[in-house]
């Protein structure tokens, strides 16, 4: 789906393991995303992301930051902020503790993205 004209952004809400099987949908996920001037990735429900995710993570904040955007990561915990800490990406994203940190942000349109069966 296109976005949304009337909205400065997006939350993107993954939820589920992120790894080559889901890379196409992440990879059409995020170019639908790339006219927003914000995008925030909530991570709260991912409980699991590999290389792959992360490569098309970073190519979404080129994209975004050539295009006058900002790229938001939101939630990250357990596993997923160990990823982020090992590789040092945590230095490279905005990264706050929750949603609630960027409801000041605008407008944001919510998209889920699950990857597979989540226990909520």
């Amino acid at each position: 789906m296109p976005a949304d004209s009337t909205s400065t952004g997006t939350v993107l809400a993954l939820a589920g393991e992120f790894d080559l099987a889901h890379s196409k949908r992440l990879k059409d996920a995020f170019e639908r995303v790339l006219g927003q001037t914000t995008v925030v990735l909530d991570m709260t429900r991912a409980a699991y992301v590999d290389s792959t995710f992360l490569g098309s993570l970073i190519r979404l904040r080129t994209n975004l930051s050539g295009r006058s955007g900002s790229l938001i990561v939101v939630g990250l915990s357990g596993m997923v902020r160990r990823v982020f800490d090992v590789t040092s990406l945590s230095r490279l994203f905005d990264i706050r503790p929750s949603l609630a940190e960027v409801e000041h942000v605008g407008d944001l349109r919510r998209v889920e993205i699950v990857a597979d069966d989540v226990a909520d």
